[in-house]
């Protein structure tokens, strides 16, 4: 038998997995050109945004999304590079937020795309 925290711990991550696949699934259909990026913007891009968009909205209702710290480090493993850190997350993240804040999702795409093509270059 489950106890109530343990079974809590599980939907939350039920939650943020389901929130992040239908990021990722929303970011492709709204912003197709990003297949045309090379390999490590696209991985980039199609990883940060989605983790940003589950962020943004467990915070919001209420069930915490992960820490900025555990994003980085996922990111920095999967693009196997060292010049992705916590600092830099988190401005882009504040700075998605107040692009989605304001409605203006379509140009922080594009100020993504340019930050992180230096990022991976």
């Amino acid at each position: 038998e489950l106890s109530d925290k343990t079974f809590d711990e599980i939907m939350k991550e039920v939650v943020r997995i389901s929130v992040n696949e239908i990021a990722r699934h929303m970011l492709r259909i709204r912003y197709p050109e990003i297949d045309d990026l090379p390999d490590k913007l696209y991985t980039l891009v199609n990883e940060l945004i989605p983790a940003f968009l589950e962020k943004y909205v467990l915070d919001r209702v209420g069930l915490g999304g992960r820490d900025l710290s555990e994003v980085t480090e996922e990111l920095s493993l999967i693009l196997n590079t060292s010049e992705l850190d916590e600092e830099i997350v988190e401005d882009l993240y504040e700075e998605f937020e107040s692009y989605l804040d304001k409605g203006e999702i379509d140009e922080f795409m594009k100020i993504i795309i340019r930050k992180a093509s230096r990022l991976v270059s």
